[in-house]
């Protein structure tokens, strides 16, 4: 039942009708260019997600796991961000979104295998994976959105719905990962607002960014904590 719950959604998809990439999504209200780096705000503040990722690496259980995997498409956002935001086109956004959905695939696999069963998110790590990279690929080559709209958004369903279940194995705090999402839907609203403050020296995109790094900083110390098994 557990994982119908995480599995069945995904078909709903394709009950949509094709979504294309608004070009308004790179208009973007900071515009500020400083020691000579366009955009300065919506650049510099992905240095969040660096900082995030350095923090937790040292403590990261060793060998090829979903949380080291996260950390690295948390770093990795760091630089597919900055790159797109310096001069934003569909072209740059293909490497803003690829380490995004390893963040998105990742959230889900441990979420998974905290509240459900390690060894099927184990299982699942790199379909989850290849299905995310491949969402993005898939809108660049078709110009269709809804593969990477359910990457980007179903972990926003499943993840809640997973931490509402009574689980017997789960060791991650559940503020945390409550919080992780919390701050998530913070910056969301951060990237919906940010053409209506204008007059906001660094626009509210570059705070998407900063609640967006809080959030993981949260979600990742509260991983690698002693009590935390290693996944």
């Amino acid at each position: 039942m557990k994982t119908l719950i995480i599995l069945a959604p995904l078909a709903l998809v394709w009950f949509l009708p094709p979504i294309h990439q608004s070009q308004l999504y790179h208009h973007f209200a900071n515009h500020t260019d400083y020691l000579g780096i366009p955009n300065f705000w919506n650049v510099i503040s992905n240095l969040a997600f660096l900082i995030v990722a350095a923090l937790a690496w040292p403590l990261a259980p060793k060998g090829i796991n979903a949380f080291r995997v996260l950390l690295i498409g948390i770093a990795l956002t760091t630089f597919g961000s900055a790159y797109y935001h310096a001069q934003p086109t569909d072209a740059r956004l293909l490497w803003d979104r690829l380490p995004m959905t390893l963040v998105f695939m990742c959230v889900l696999t441990i979420t998974i295998g905290d509240r459900i069963k390690p060894s099927l998110a184990h299982k699942l790590l790199w379909p989850l994976l290849a299905a995310g990279a491949l969402s993005v690929l898939y809108w660049r080559i078709s110009g269709d959105l809804r593969p990477y709209v359910i990457v980007q958004f179903y972990p926003l369903i499943a993840v809640p719905a997973m931490l509402s279940i009574p689980s017997e194995i789960a060791v991650i705090s559940l503020p945390a990962q409550w919080s992780m999402i919390a701050f998530y839907a913070l910056a969301k609203i951060a990237e919906l607002v940010d053409s209506r403050f204008p007059t906001i020296p660094s626009g509210a995109h570059a705070w998407k960014h900063v609640l967006a790094a809080v959030g993981l900083l949260i979600y990742t110390q509260a991983f690698i904590r002693p009590k935390c098994p290693q996944r």
